[in-house]
């Protein structure tokens, strides 16, 4: 079994390469602009609030730049309910090795869809412009 540590550092490095990628490819973002999202395989829907794939391009990059350099927006500081939940949950859970093991399964689960939803814009971005093979 590979270590906690070793899988969130993959999916997170997977998550940076392929967002590198996308914006590699994606040369003109605002031709994203009014394209429903339409994610292939069932990988999402458009659940993530994103009412267009540049909505979803934008998403991308920024959690990108949050995994890249751990820095968390203020905004989201500013949700200081979440954070007293959290608390909440750390002090009322006796076994803190299986809460740190099922937040690290969870965000290992939320970068690997994240990984497939990049993969899927990049794809769609090249079928727009007719570069798919």
């Amino acid at each position: 079994m590979q270590h906690p540590k070793n899988r969130l550092a993959t999916a997170m490095a997977k998550y940076t390469v392929a967002t590198q990628n996308m914006e590699q490819v994606v040369m003109f973002p605002s031709l994203l602009r009014d394209v429903p999202v339409e994610w292939q395989q069932g990988i999402c829907s458009a659940d993530d609030g994103a009412q267009d794939l540049y909505e979803s391009y934008m998403m991308l990059k920024s959690i990108r730049m949050t995994v890249e350099t751990g820095a968390i927006p203020l905004d989201d500081w500013a949700a200081k309910e979440e954070i007293k939940d959290i608390k909440t949950e750390i002090e009322e859970c006796p076994d803190l090795e299986a809460m740190y093991q099922s937040h690290i399964k969870g965000l290992c689960y939320v970068l690997n869809r994240l990984t497939n939803q990049t993969h899927a814009l990049t794809s769609r971005y090249k079928d727009i412009l007719g570069l798919s093979h």
